[in-house]
């Protein structure tokens, strides 16, 4: 038994004394202390002895309670000593943080390490010790048992502290650069910074709320030690389509081109001008206006790098780009990298999750007005474009054939308020109705010269990695397009063009085989969205010709019969969002609002991302949460799930929602439906 002192949430002492087999008083607390021994590139950790009660066998830093009479930084020179076998002097430790948590007053110190030390480690206390580079740190908690609430503090104070002293040793242009980019410190998990306002000021609105919610896509979630390892991925969270070979002409085109020369020589900034014309005879076919000619056209690198040319060029002082609600998160943040704003069009199934023109209508005039108020200028900023997906992502929504004059309608909107269309038409060769594809809204000629059009080889193709992509606009923008294609990197890629032009024709061997290419693909599609709904919505929901596939499937890759039955039953409380049954696409959006409140252990279900911490933090189940797509309605708890995935890993990973889910206690309403 030791002997503690005890303070108030101030620090100030109250009792000496008091024994530590004792409980400590409510509103009490003892000193206790962390160190982290660090040389400036490793750090001294230890293994607990398989003797101690708590942890045993977990690493560890150097931690203990201070004695009675001790402060902090006495019980840490003492335990250091007792551990280590070397005592140092005080001006060794550096205090990194000092916390309140439960009944302790828990100080963490970075002990700098001057040479290379010799350690006699105790015994009794410890099992072994070794050295950890920063590297090893990254992931060390994932490969072994570390003291969890050790490693929170090691990533909320320690890394920080030793990258910083690290970036002391760097040269000057670096620290310069440093200066400027304070997020490039340390290391980031999971997703790229999201970027910054070129004024300095942070993401507001919606846009905070998007990039709060893919900041949980870090330590807050991969940091996490869960029962399975690391190598284990049951993500249902990814943007790649299904693994399908590539379109046969675009490989036989790909393969021909290498067998000459053509590839040593530089493409033009907008593109081979024979591959502009082949796709445009495409895009006359497809129905786009007959005004398109090969000098509407420019290539290149990706859909994403098509949309910041585009925003880069458009985009003034102030302006604003609106979006949809939900919408792909991602692209949201560009315009205000860019100078510009963003706001959302709330989406809802009122409007089958289609854009209503008239509210397209009146959201463009009030914000025009509201920027005009608060600039008073002959220019003021104003709402430069409107960003439109057909198909949508992430609803699935299609406006095809039977929604011509609402297509019409919303170009018309953006014209008359002069505003820019933006039409991503990316995944317009996903539709399940090969009846319905999506209309461009290009496709009016006194629409044309008002809207901007992308395409590209991401989603439908299986040549996501390409990156390649081509925009379709008035021949003003394009020799803008072109201009900053030249500034920047030159030119697209001929291979990728090549590509695009194989992919993108109007020859009848297209033609045919795109029929049998897509034949399988959307027969593959359309068999793995029907075993989400039946691992969702229970197998009687899955209607013929997949009914019978699903429940064969499921039963013949399920661990035994009991999990295939218990799969087949659905989810209770899960539930598609009401009228967004996907048309196109690989995305579902499904609802876990029935399990807001309910708890597992310390674990309460608050929102979409204290759920997926919870899926995640044992069996790694990922998905996109309903914040991360600008969600309209804060109050659901919604998860956008891939269904791209094989389906052995969609059987997988349901079958280890559903066992979580079912751990959570509180009784919902019948399927939790508003």
């Amino acid at each position: 038994m030791e002997l503690w002192d005890l303070y108030d949430e101030n620090g100030k002492l109250v009792q000496r004394g008091h024994p530590s087999d004792q409980p400590i008083p409510s509103g009490l607390y003892h000193l206790s202390i962390e160190v982290w021994p660090f040389d400036g590139q490793r750090f001294f950790l230890t293994r607990r002895a398989a003797e101690k009660s708590r942890y045993p066998g977990y690493w560890e830093c150097i931690g203990g309670s201070a004695l009675s009479g001790e402060d902090h930084i006495a019980a840490a020179i003492r335990e250091v000593k007792e551990e280590l076998g070397v005592c140092f002097p005080a001006k060794s430790f550096s205090v990194l943080a000092v916390e309140t948590l439960d009944t302790h007053i828990v100080a963490v110190f970075l002990l700098m390490l001057g040479k290379e030390e010799h350690f006699s480690l105790s015994e009794r206390e410890i099992a072994e010790g070794r050295w950890y580079s920063l590297q090893e740190m990254e992931s060390l908690h994932l490969d072994t048992d570390f003291v969890p609430h050790q490693f929170s503090r090691y990533l909320k104070y320690v890394r920080k502290a030793t990258f910083s002293s690290i970036l002391e040793r760097k040269p000057s242009s670096v620290k310069r650069l440093l200066s400027t980019h304070e997020e490039l410190r340390v290391p980031k998990r999971g997703l790229p910074n999201s970027g910054r306002r070129p004024d300095g000021k942070p993401f507001h609105g919606m846009l905070k709320t998007i990039n709060d919610a893919f900041g949980v896509y870090g330590d807050a979630l991969y940091a996490k030690r869960t029962v399975l390892p690391e190598s284990i991925n049951n993500s249902l969270g990814g943007g790649s389509p299904l693994l399908f070979p590539p379109f046969p002409p675009a490989v036989n085109a790909i393969e021909q081109i290498l067998q000459t020369t053509e590839l040593s020589q530089y493409p033009f900034p907008a593109g081979d001008l024979n591959c502009r014309r082949t796709i445009c005879a495409y895009l006359h076919q497809t129905g786009f206006s007959k005004k398109t000619t090969p000098e509407n056209i420019i290539l290149t690198e990706s859909t994403t790098h098509a949309f910041h040319l585009i925003l880069k060029m458009i985009i003034q002082p102030g302006d604003v780009i609106l979006f949809t609600a939900p919408s792909y998160g991602l692209f949201a943040f560009e315009p205000e990298r860019l100078g510009g704003n963003t706001r959302f069009l709330p989406l809802s199934a009122d409007d089958n999750w289609l854009v209503d023109p008239q509210k397209l209508s009146k959201t463009i005039k009030n914000i025009n007005k509201e920027l005009m108020q608060q600039c008073r200028s002959d220019h003021p900023p104003r709402v430069a474009a409107f960003f439109q997906e057909n198909p949508h992502n992430p609803t699935g929504k299609v406006m095809g054939p039977c929604h011509e004059a609402l297509v019409k309608e919303i170009a018309s909107v953006c014209r008359e308020h002069g505003a820019l269309l933006i039409d991503d038409l990316l995944y317009r060769d996903l539709c399940f109705d090969r009846d319905n594809l999506a209309i461009p809204a290009a496709h009016f000629d006194e629409e044309f010269q008002n809207v901007i059009s992308v395409l590209g080889l991401s989603k439908a193709y299986g040549m996501a990695g390409i990156r390649a992509g081509f925009i379709v606009a008035d021949e003003v923008l394009i020799r803008g397009l072109r201009d900053s294609i030249f500034q920047t990197i030159d030119s697209a890629s001929h291979l990728s063009a090549v590509a695009l032009a194989a992919t993108f024709n109007d020859l009848p061997s297209r033609s045919a085989a795109y029929q049998t290419y897509f034949s399988e693909l959307m027969d593959r599609y359309a068999f793995n969205l029907n075993l989400v709904i039946a691992a969702v919505e229970g197998i009687s929901a899955v209607t013929s010709p997949y009914r019978q596939q699903v429940k064969d499937f499921v039963q013949s890759c399920c661990p035994s019969q009991e999990a295939a039955g218990l799969l087949l039953e659905g989810i209770p409380g899960v539930y598609f969002v009401p009228g967004s049954m996907p048309e196109s696409g690989f995305f579902c959006l499904l609802d876990f609002t029935a399990y807001r409140g309910m708890r597992y252990e310390d674990t309460v279900i608050e929102d979409d991302k204290s759920l997926l911490i919870y899926l995640f933090s044992r069996y790694r189940v990922n998905f996109i949460t309903g914040s991360a797509i600008g969600w309209p309605d804060p109050d659901r708890i919604i998860a956008r799930i891939s269904y791209s995935y094989e389906p052995e890993k969609i059987v997988r990973v349901f079958l280890y929602m559903k066992q979580e889910l079912a751990l959570l206690t509180r009784p919902f309403t019948e399927r939790g439906e508003p």
